[in-house]
């Protein structure tokens, strides 16, 4: 299912910026300007808490993508989690992901 997310900045807010989502799969494509991240659980953040609201894998396509910020430290157990994920507007009224970066644990 393909939704469209009118406001990405309070989309990923709600989430928690996807803290210690596990990430699946990295696709960039460097000639159409898009990146793709597939993550485990969109939820993630609210693990062990009572707002969890269950475990819902997912995946965002950023399509146009002009400037990124990827951050991404290897682990002896080859785990990828998102650090935060934050979106910056641009002036053109368009946004732009500034900042992934992955960690493990």
């Amino acid at each position: 299912m393909k939704t469209y997310i009118p406001d990405p900045r309070s989309y990923f807010a709600e989430r928690g910026g996807l803290h210690d989502a596990r990430i699946c799969t990295v696709v960039w494509d460097a000639q159409v300007r898009s990146i793709g991240v597939e993550v485990a659980d969109l939820n993630a953040n609210a693990l062990g808490f009572p707002e969890h609201r269950g475990i819902e894998p997912g995946s965002f396509i950023f399509q146009g993508v002009a400037n990124l910020a990827f951050g991404c430290d290897a682990f002896a157990n080859d785990v990828q989690r998102v650090y935060d994920v934050e979106i910056d507007e641009q002036s053109t009224g368009g946004y732009r992901p500034c900042q992934q970066q992955g960690c493990g644990s």
